[in-house]
């Protein structure tokens, strides 16, 4: 067998050409070194709201931003996650809300540690807690341009005084918050003022929900600090009657 024989067939073990053949081999060694890497975590995935139920998933975490809050993780090849899972690892929850690459090569995800909770009650007086993600800047990808052609960095800019933006996933719970929604962060109460549920939100809306909300003068003796629910007024929308019997008025001419 001669030499170009030999290369011929180490090529085609695997791929059809060269280019796919070091492609195959470079995602083989990796996905084979994957845990041999100091950045490896093993972590736990959770989806809509469900924090009995997850799945474990191999990362590794290849940077950390602002103080640790934000970290950039890289996923095994032919492995994805969707924006607005939550992840547990190192001790702590993280919602994805950013994602590059591809499964064909490999996924990255920036994911921000969850630092509070949603907490509120419906209107049928159901107790709902969502984690979530409560920050005084724009979480995102690493730059927004508006209509001004003004960049804005995410680790610079800041909402006005007295506004916080709440990041959160998309389940059946957060669906329901709508505008002048109340909110306890802190030792104040915030009102909803702005929903985005388009910027990253996939085509089968999940994803993650920002809110915009500001602090709010008006107070509520039924404000609950200690337990750090507001209080939320719900609208009772009265159902018209359907089983209506004509009156006859006693007058029985119309017998045949």
């Amino acid at each position: 067998m001669t030499y170009l024989e030999r290369y011929q067939n180490r090529v085609n073990a695997d791929g059809q050409s060269v280019g796919e053949s070091l492609k195959n081999n470079t995602l083989n060694f990796i996905d084979k070194k994957f845990k041999d890497a100091p950045t490896y975590r093993l972590a736990k995935v959770y989806k809509n709201n469900d924090f009995t139920n997850y799945s474990e998933i191999d990362t590794r975490v290849l940077e950390i931003n602002r103080i640790g809050s934000l970290r950039t993780i890289l996923l095994r090849p032919s492995k994805n996650l969707d924006i607005g899972n939550t992840l547990f690892f190192d001790g702590n929850y993280w919602l994805v809300y950013d994602k590059y690459g591809s499964v064909e090569d490999n996924v990255k995800l920036t994911v921000s540690k969850i630092n509070s909770n949603l907490k509120w009650i419906d209107a049928n007086d159901r107790v709902c807690t969502v984690p979530c993600v409560s920050s005084s800047s724009y979480l995102g990808s690493k730059s927004r341009v508006n209509s001004n052609d003004i960049e804005y960095n995410m680790f610079d800019v800041r909402l006005p005084t007295g506004q916080i933006m709440v990041f959160a996933e998309i389940n059946e719970e957060t669906k329901k918050i709508d505008l002048n929604h109340r909110f306890i962060f802190g030792k104040r109460v915030y009102e909803v003022t702005g929903i985005d549920d388009v910027n990253m939100v996939d085509g089968n809306y999940y994803g993650v929900l920002q809110f915009t909300l500001e602090m709010t003068i008006i107070q509520s003796d039924n404000d609950n600090f200690e337990t750090g629910i507001a209080y939320n007024e719900y609208k009772i929308e009265e159902k018209e009657p359907t089983d209506i019997i004509p009156e006859t008025g006693g007058d029985d001419s119309w017998v045949w």
